[in-house]
């Protein structure tokens, strides 16, 4: 007979891997001495509902938390240092996230959040990893508190409610480095800001983002010339107006 977990209090340091995967826990409560949740440590619990961690945690691992679906709060502690690769794929019922300034992002962290609708990365300076907020529908608006040094892969690929980036990003500068397929089907994407460091937009970068029409660049004209572009970087776009330091044109 299948053991039913329905609260788990956890006060270990260190959470083995795959401690409570596919378990029937509803609920987990972790002490002050956790420092590690590890890989996959409650993945496919279906029926997990509520999270409560402690302040004193300093890693969740890959895929911890993947596949919880009925999860609808999720509070991540100041104090985390990394949060690793699909650690809460698959999400569907939150609606809001901080990312707390940690040292390590891992890719598709919340890949397929289908309801998250506003989300904060809290660093002064962070890549926004492959994958990152990949599917989620429902994402309007993600506020970035400094400087975007790189936007991964795929990072915001089928955001189609997405309208924008905004916070301090904008005043850093904007993005540095624009990947391939970053905002791939972006629908809703209004205005974008980039680097006047630039030299290279991604292949489909910006496919699909047929509400874009401004692309701020914090160059010159000159150094817009100098920007290589990806095969259909801006595929399906009928115009887009280029902003630059020193003037304004039409792509």
């Amino acid at each position: 007979m299948k053991k039913v977990l329905s609260t788990v209090t956890e006060d270990r340091a260190d959470v083995p891997d795959s401690a409570y995967e596919k378990s029937d826990v509803e609920s987990v409560v972790f002490g002050g001495n956790v420092k590690t949740i590890g890989k996959s440590a409650f993945g496919g619990c279906e029926k997990l509902k509520e999270i409560s961690f402690n302040e004193g945690l300093l890693k969740i691992d890959d895929w911890a938390f993947s596949g919880c679906f009925n999860v609808k709060d999720l509070s991540l502690p100041k104090g985390l240092v990394a949060i690793g690769s699909f650690a809460f794929c698959g999400l569907r019922q939150i609606r809001s996230v901080v990312v707390p300034s940690v040292l390590f992002l891992g890719e598709g962290a919340f890949t397929g959040c289908e309801k998250l609708a506003d989300a904060r990365i809290a660093s002064p300076v962070c890549d926004v990893p492959d994958h990152f907020f990949d599917s989620c529908k429902s994402l309007v608006r993600m506020e970035a508190d400094g400087f975007l040094e790189r936007v991964g892969e795929h990072a915001f690929f089928a955001c189609e409610k997405l309208e924008g980036l905004y916070g301090e990003y904008y005043s850093k500068g904007g993005l540095r480095y624009v990947s391939d397929y970053v905002f791939y089907g972006c629908s809703s994407l209004k205005e974008i800001v980039i680097s006047g460091e630039v030299e290279y937009v991604g292949e489909y970068a910006f496919a699909g983002c047929v509400s874009l029409r401004t692309l701020v660049f914090n160059g010159t004209m000159k150094q817009f010339s100098r920007v290589k572009f990806g095969e259909n970087a801006f595929r399906g776009l009928k115009t887009l107006e280029v902003v630059c330091l020193d003037k304004k044109f039409t792509l």
